[in-house]
């Protein structure tokens, strides 16, 4: 009786957060992850958010900057990146995970430093989305160099 109903509650609570949760709105939590890492974000990293929003969805400022709101809110509330993963394994074909994992990097790098926690995460959220450990760190000195160069 007990196990039924923790199936129950389980499959009911996994049926919510998938119809809430599309892609444009995992992609901005996963990368509000990153951007709180460091328990603090940034007016840079929000923009960087907001700008990669407008670029990667076609969406308009004014869109992209309340989805980085709900973004935040959501990240805050949320106890595992799984939900918002889950997505994005099931959305994006691979290499378009690699280009998301690049661009959780170049977010890292905004403040020109990658905190360890920062690394973590998109450590973890990248195995989550399971990327090529090549792929990862190719991922990561193409937005070292990226940011190298633009300093």
């Amino acid at each position: 009786m007990i196990a039924a109903l923790k199936s129950f509650f389980a499959e009911l609570s996994q049926q919510d957060q998938q119809k809430i949760v599309d892609l444009p709105l995992a992609v901005a939590v996963l990368l509000m992850e990153v951007a709180n890492a460091d328990m603090h974000i940034s007016e840079d990293e929000k923009i960087k958010v907001g700008q990669m929003l407008v670029k990667g969805f076609e969406l308009d400022n004014l869109r992209a900057s309340a989805l980085v709101e709900q973004a935040i809110e959501l990240q805050h509330d949320s106890v595992s990146v799984q939900t918002y993963t889950r997505v994005l394994s099931e959305k994006l074909i691979y290499a378009d995970r690699v280009r998301f994992v690049r661009a959780m990097w170049l977010l890292a790098y905004v403040d020109q430093q990658l905190d360890p926690y920062e690394d973590h995460i998109i450590r973890k959220i990248s195995d989550l989305l399971y990327l090529k450990h090549c792929d990862f760190i190719q991922t990561k000195l193409q937005a070292q160099h990226t940011t190298n160069s633009m300093s």
